[in-house]
């Protein structure tokens, strides 16, 4: 008999796979323009940006570990976060971010895997991990510091608290299907693509942000 951690943990390991035969469904994806977050979301108001830091400025890029390490560092004392929330998450900061900046917060984009768009680099750095919550910043070998976000980046330290105020309260299932469904970048790219892949394939930037510019009017219609 097979334990019901251990069928979670091959159904994890499952849902992260490589990408053969996609299959969409699941729930929408919602997103919002900036200067609607804090009437829509009044409970988790958006991340403040300074007026000064134009488009002149240019922001730094982080790794998705990094990232991920930063939704640990910041939220992972309460109970711990899985690997494939952790891919989820950090793809939601990804989006939000290019819903309102030109140029990418983080060094690499996702990719169209099975069940959903994954960072590949995450998924290695964090492979061992399959469904085991996660409480601390991890490595991404053993001789480096764990990559972080500096706490005076207040404007991604800043979108990472707001994801997770409305994310956060979703399992890892929940997000794997509402980060797959019909309308979404990853549906649009697989279905352009014939459901069927090659490894590491991309979803575009531009579609990601134009899907949460879109779904954005829409909220605000």
């Amino acid at each position: 008999m097979t334990t019901r951690d251990e069928a979670r943990e091959r159904l994890a390991a499952a849902l992260l796979g490589q990408p053969d035969l996609i299959i969409s469904g699941g729930m929408c994806l919602c997103t919002v323009r900036r200067d609607d977050l804090r009437a829509l979301l009044s409970d988790h108001p958006r991340p403040s940006v300074s007026e000064d830091q134009g488009a002149s400025q240019k922001m730094p890029k982080y790794t998705p570990l990094a990232l991920a390490n930063a939704f640990l560092s910041r939220h992972g004392n309460e109970g711990g976060i899985d690997h494939m929330k952790l891919q989820k998450l950090v793809y939601y900061a990804y989006g939000w971010w290019l819903a309102y900046e030109a140029e990418p917060l983080l060094t690499e984009g996702p990719e169209l895997w099975k069940h959903g768009p994954v960072f590949s680099s995450l998924y290695s750095a964090l492979a061992t991990r399959r469904s085991i919550r996660i409480s601390a910043p991890q490595q991404a070998s053993p001789f480096s510091p764990p990559p972080m976000v500096p706490e005076d980046d207040q404007q991604t330290n800043g979108l990472i608290d707001w994801v997770w105020g409305r994310y956060g309260q979703f399992g890892a299932f929940a997000l794997s299907d509402m980060t797959h469904a019909k309308g979404t970048p990853w549906q649009i790219e697989a279905e352009r693509q014939g459901y069927r892949v090659a490894q590491h394939h991309r979803i575009p930037d531009a579609l990601i942000s134009e899907c949460f510019k879109k779904e954005a009017e829409k909220l605000a219609s």
